[in-house]
């Protein structure tokens, strides 16, 4: 009966902004573009606009899941929503605007009548916060009076891009170790030339994202690091195994800089790559970005190895164990969006990886794939 009726309901006419390839949906009654990865899930951009040709919503889609920036459109086209999901939850800010001089466009209940705005932050689909305002966005007392919610900072905001804006300082300086001890001591067990030629690549790395952001016109860019990339071998790609009493292990190694676009996803690379670089400098006994000429000796190197693998494991999942104190990238992980406890973690699983690296004589690359730079 359904596709009965769709053939007696013809499509209306198609308004002019709306792209040709969208397809009129009967049940929604909207005019609807969308991408499908080869599953036939929904991947990539979905746009809706009604009848008449004003928008509806738009979403970005991850293999069938909601999964980045949106936004929803009142009948009138004026903006409704505007926030972020990640994994088909809310994650970060949200707003939700009225429609015309009605507070309860916003929501039905639990709601001053003054409120043109209300905006909430979220961790992974939990409401963290929320706070209203009125049309000339001063801070409103919620329906009970109170100003925000239980101290929470004011006003609200977007705090992914907190984890974008990391300095390019000497990370693991500014780092509080555990107190921590090894049945086995713990060094670093890679040649001094190796450790070198690794820095050196590292540096290499740094300086083409450095290009590519420098014709983006993203700032703050990486520091200059010419100098030291100077004669770096070049960045491979190869295979090799590693084997145990039982069988042999394919190990991947590619060195060559992962192909990211777009001047966020630049910087959130190059910051990575300063981590990787900072933590070789470490672990080989400077307390600066240089290629070292000796190895001095840390005797700390197991505390940063369990306290690398430990914070990457606190950040990461559905259920995060957070940390008010200041790590390395200065933040309170307690305020932030789930998005932003996952680039932290990255730098954590970048941290292992440089040590495991530099402890591990087997080790052939610190861009091997077997040392966990994968969230669990």
């Amino acid at each position: 009966m359904l596709s009965e009726l769709r053939e007696l309901s013809p499509s209306p006419v198609r308004p002019s902004n709306v792209s040709a390839e969208a397809e009129w949906q009967f049940d929604s009654r909207e005019w609807v573009l969308c991408s499908r990865d080869a599953q036939g899930e929904l991947h990539g951009s979905l746009r809706a606009h009604r009848g008449d040709g004003t928008p509806s919503l738009e979403f970005e889609y991850r293999h069938g899941k909601r999964h980045g920036p949106f936004r929803r459109f009142h009948g009138s086209g004026k903006l409704a929503q505007a926030g972020r999901y990640l994994d088909d939850v809310p994650d970060g800010l949200l707003c939700v605007y009225s429609e015309g001089e009605s507070a309860y466009t916003i929501r039905e209940c639990c709601i001053v009548e003054a409120a043109r705005l209300m905006k909430q932050e979220y961790r992974r689909g939990q409401l963290l916060a929320e706070s209203f305002y009125d049309v000339l966005g001063e801070l409103l007392p919620d329906a009970e009076g109170a100003f925000g919610a239980n101290g929470w900072p004011q006003p609200l905001r977007e705090r992914e891009s907190d984890a974008q804006l990391l300095e390019y300082v000497f990370w693991p300086t500014s780092e509080a170790l555990p107190d921590a001890s090894s049945e086995e001591r713990v060094v670093v067990e890679q040649p001094l030339g190796a450790l070198q030629e690794a820095i050196q690549r590292a540096a290499q790395r740094i300086q083409l994202l450095r290009a590519e952001l420098l014709v983006s016109g993203a700032r703050p860019l990486p520091p200059d690091l010419s100098a030291l990339a100077e004669g770096a071998p070049p960045l491979r790609r190869f295979t090799f195994d590693v084997f145990d009493e039982e069988h042999a292990t394919s190990v991947q190694v590619d060195e060559t800089v992962p192909a990211v676009h777009g001047s966020t996803a630049l910087s959130a690379q190059a910051r990575l790559e300063f981590t990787l670089l900072s933590t070789l400098c470490w672990a080989a006994g400077s307390s600066q970005i240089e290629l070292p000429q000796r190895l001095a000796p840390r005797p700390e190197l197991f505390a940063a190895l369990l306290h690398a693998s430990q914070r990457a494991a606190a950040l990461s999942g559905h259920e995060p164990v957070l940390d008010a104190r200041a790590h390395f990238h200065g933040l309170d992980e307690t305020l932030l969006p789930a998005s932003a406890l996952e680039r932290l973690a990255e730098h954590y699983r970048e941290i292992r990886a440089a040590l495991l690296f530099a402890t591990d004589p087997e080790c052939q690359s610190p861009w091997q794939d077997d040392l966990g730079r994968l969230s669990s």
